[in-house]
């Protein structure tokens, strides 16, 4: 059960990160096009 949260959480940090790394980009494009 112990293993089983920890795997989970890994693979919410994994998601999270992911997830900035692709919505950055798009962040700053939009900044720019807004500037």
């Amino acid at each position: 059960m112990v293993s089983l949260s920890y795997q989970h959480l890994r693979k919410i940090q994994t998601t999270r990160r992911v997830i900035l790394c692709i919505s950055l980009p798009y962040f700053l494009v939009v900044f720019h096009t807004i500037m």
